[in-house]
């Protein structure tokens, strides 16, 4: 049935089912050519590096209360078992820990957040932060959408994939259609 909130029929609807959706355009993000995005693989080479060392020690600290964290709830959940925990919940180990380890991963991702925006604020798509794999959108003459692949540890812009592809499917720049 056709209404303003759904303009299409009931078959158009059954038939939407089989239809692929045309890739989306990536939001909030411009189009580069293939010499802007070379251009701007330093800059987005040292932001990962220092994104990376950035949040190494963070990581660190997370993994470290994390530990501490299940160490001490395992050691709680021995003493309850026991009948041998006489400390009440104020003297438990296990609650300042696991209060610093939700302080320390929100720490986390808030610093991880601030950097993924500060690297996609340049236009690009962030595929994976910890491999520093980037995407730029680029349109060929034709007006086919590609993404040209960056890879932290490229020395350049080398490969492309289709919006419905990923980057296993990247093939050689030099394949890249007009």
């Amino acid at each position: 049935m056709m209404t303003p909130e759904n303009p299409s029929s009931d078959t158009d609807a059954q038939t939407a089912d089989t239809r692929p959706e045309p890739p989306q355009e990536p939001a909030a993000t411009r189009i580069f050519s293939l010499e802007e995005a070379g251009a701007l693989v330093p800059e987005l080479r040292r932001l990962f590096k220092d994104a990376h060392n950035d949040l190494r020690s963070l990581h660190d600290e997370l993994i470290l209360y994390k530990r501490l964290h299940q160490q001490n709830t395992h050691l709680a959940s021995e003493q309850d078992e026991n009948g041998e925990n006489n400390e009440d919940e104020r003297t438990s180990p296990v609650k300042p820990v696991s209060h610093e380890l939700k302080s320390r991963i929100q720490a986390f991702e808030a610093r991880l957040k601030s950097w993924l925006q500060k690297i996609a604020s340049h236009g690009v798509l962030v595929k994976d932060f910890e491999r520093g794999l980037i995407d730029f959108p680029y349109r060929s003459k034709s007006g086919q959408l590609f993404f040209l692949c960056w890879q932290e540890g490229d020395d350049g812009v080398f490969y492309f994939h289709a919006p419905t592809e990923s980057y296993a499917d990247r093939k050689p720049i030099t394949l890249l259609p007009d």
